[in-house]
């Protein structure tokens, strides 16, 4: 079962995936940084893993994230 919010979470891992940066993403997205702070939260407590290695800059995607944004681009 897909969360209501899941496509906007979904929608936010990817730009924080493709840009490297929550504010890049929220910019891009024309929402606030805490809106995809959130989304993205959404998603990792959905998907019962952490997507991102924030403890550096740009942030990296860790290895299950990855295997998510694989996984996104083929659908």
């Amino acid at each position: 079962m897909k969360l209501p919010f899941f496509n906007e979470s979904l929608n936010a891992f990817l730009a924080v995936a493709a840009e490297r940066s929550f504010s890049a993403a929220a910019k891009k997205l024309g929402v606030t940084q805490s809106a995809v702070t959130k989304a993205v939260a959404r998603l990792e407590k959905e998907l019962e893993v952490e997507l991102f290695d924030r403890s550096c800059r740009p942030v990296m995607l860790t290895e299950e994230a990855m295997v998510q944004e694989k996984q996104t681009a083929c659908h």
